[in-house]
């Protein structure tokens, strides 16, 4: 597939996540998912099972990787995190999940770290990757 020759959306414009993937492609229901030319990053809510993303300053935003239950690991959409500059792909970042969603900018990957946080089954805790995206 080719490239895109621009992306569709200015920050702060809404749109239905649907009518977006409608465009791009991608799973429906994922918080992270990857398109032949864009991963995009879907940020709502999800605290009771760690998912507490916030921006850490106007540069910096904090992103919880994906995995409801037991410890996350480095694979599927948190892969293409990491590994977001070889693939070529920018980071697109959106408020919300379902229906109405805000596009909030490009990112790219800048680190990540492990965090503790509930565990999606009520059971205890478990390691999150926390990634943190620098706005481009």
């Amino acid at each position: 597939m080719e490239k895109m020759a621009e992306w569709p959306l200015t920050e702060g414009q809404t749109i239905l996540r649907r009518d977006l993937q409608d465009i791009l492609g991608g799973n429906r229901q994922r918080g992270i998912v990857t398109t032949p030319n864009n991963i995009l990053l879907f940020s709502e809510g999800g605290e009771e099972h760690g998912y507490d993303d916030f921006a850490e300053s106007d540069e910096l935003f904090v992103y919880t990787g994906e995995g409801r239950t037991g410890d996350q690991t480095m694979t599927r959409g948190n892969a293409a995190i990491l590994n977001q500059a070889e693939s070529g792909r920018p980071l697109r970042l959106f408020g919300g999940a379902r229906g109405v969603v805000t596009y909030l900018g490009e990112y790219e990957y800048f680190e990540h770290f492990s965090a503790t946080a509930p565990d999606g089954s009520d059971i205890g805790t478990r390691k999150v990757i926390k990634f943190r995206l620098r706005k481009v």
